[in-house]
């Protein structure tokens, strides 16, 4: 099992390379991240294995974010990967190193949450 999926819906902006750089220097190897490209064609290359890479080929007539993470979450689900957590991070957000240590943390602190 897993600790961590991380679910990115993108409609291939520029700040997605530096959204995928901070992924990458997240503290420990039991993560998976799906990056979602919203009808536009993937324009980055990943060449790690932690990187799942799935295409939307038509975009809807307005965002809908919800709608592309719900397209990983079906892949998820029909690969059977199992994990504690689902965090969504946005095409311009960048995480901390100590993410996935700071999320215990937080879990260990405030246990009747169901979002964080």
């Amino acid at each position: 099992m897993l600790d961590l999926i991380i679910i990115t819906p993108t409609i291939g902006r520029k700040t997605l390379i530096n959204t995928i750089d901070s992924i990458k220097n997240i503290k420990g190897n039991n993560w998976k991240s799906i990056i979602v490209f919203d009808g536009v064609k993937k324009n980055i290359d990943i060449k790690d294995d932690r990187f799942i890479i799935l295409e939307r080929e038509k975009k809807g007539e307005k965002n809908y974010a919800g709608l592309v993470r719900n397209i990983a979450f079906n892949y998820i689900s029909n690969k059977n990967i199992k994990s504690k957590y689902i965090c969504f991070v946005d095409d311009d957000d960048t995480l901390s190193p100590y993410y996935i240590n700071n999320l215990n943390e937080e879990i260990k602190h405030n246990k009747d949450a169901e979002l964080i």
